[in-house]
């Protein structure tokens, strides 16, 4: 079994790759992200309005540079932002107007696949929620 990394999430993506083609992947040195690992951009945080780097995107369909045709290319060295992603949890975090406002943000797919997974979340997950 592969050690996790800190922050972690354990999603059954399934094959979705949603977040991937989201259009703010933002890395987190702070959260141990080696920059110099990575093709980035600069970016303006949209939440923050602070100055960022983000993973690159591809010019053709904007997702993830890393995304190849079967997932993620650096899947066991993907940033801090990736591994604690979790979509199920966005979307029960978020309040309708917040949901409404993220879908531009993150994209409606996003969105929809927490919405999707929500069945998957632990019982610790659900009762931090209750």
């Amino acid at each position: 079994m592969i050690p996790r990394k800190q922050g972690e999430r354990d999603v059954p993506c399934n094959g979705c790759t949603a977040c991937c083609r989201a259009e703010f992947i933002q890395l987190h040195p702070e959260c141990g992200d080696d920059v110099s690992k990575y093709i980035t951009e600069p970016a303006i945080n949209p939440f923050t309005h602070e100055p960022v780097l983000m993973l690159k995107h591809k010019p053709n369909n904007g997702s993830c540079i890393y995304l190849g045709e079967t997932g993620c290319t650096i899947h066991a060295e993907r940033p801090y932002i990736c591994r604690s992603f979790d979509c199920r949890l966005l979307f029960l975090r978020a309040t309708a107007k917040e949901q409404r406002e993220r879908k531009g943000k993150l994209g409606e797919k996003v969105m929809e696949e927490g919405r999707k997974r929500l069945h998957t979340l632990s019982a610790a997950d659900l009762k931090a929620f209750g």
